[in-house]
């Protein structure tokens, strides 16, 4: 790994997106794409319970894709977006991803 990917400034939102070949897929090529975002304005956040500056896209990203992957886009936007907000804390686990695989 880089390691300017290893020691990001704040603001800066490293993505990497990675396909592999595999035995189901033999003519599947591997690729990888990286992009390297800087925020240059911050909302307040909050990760586990505590409050930090979260790079307005980065943050918005980061709840965009909780709610698709928890099949949450179709709901009320602003209910959901709450739910994923704080996605490490105890209340998260228990109330948004447990109870969604229950």
């Amino acid at each position: 790994m880089d390691r300017q990917w290893q020691k990001k400034p704040a603001g800066v939102t490293a993505a990497k997106v990675s396909t592999v070949q595999t035995k189901t897929s033999p003519k599947l090529l591997r690729c990888q794409v990286s992009v390297l975002l800087e925020d240059t304005e911050f909302d307040d956040g909050v990760m586990n319970g505590r409050p930090v500056q979260s790079g307005k896209f980065a943050g918005s990203l980061r709840r965009f894709l909780m709610r698709e992957h928890l099949g949450l886009l179709k709901e009320n936007k602003s209910k959901t977006e709450e739910a994923v907000r704080d996605p490490i804390s105890d209340d998260f686990y228990h109330k948004v991803w447990y109870a969604d695989t229950m």
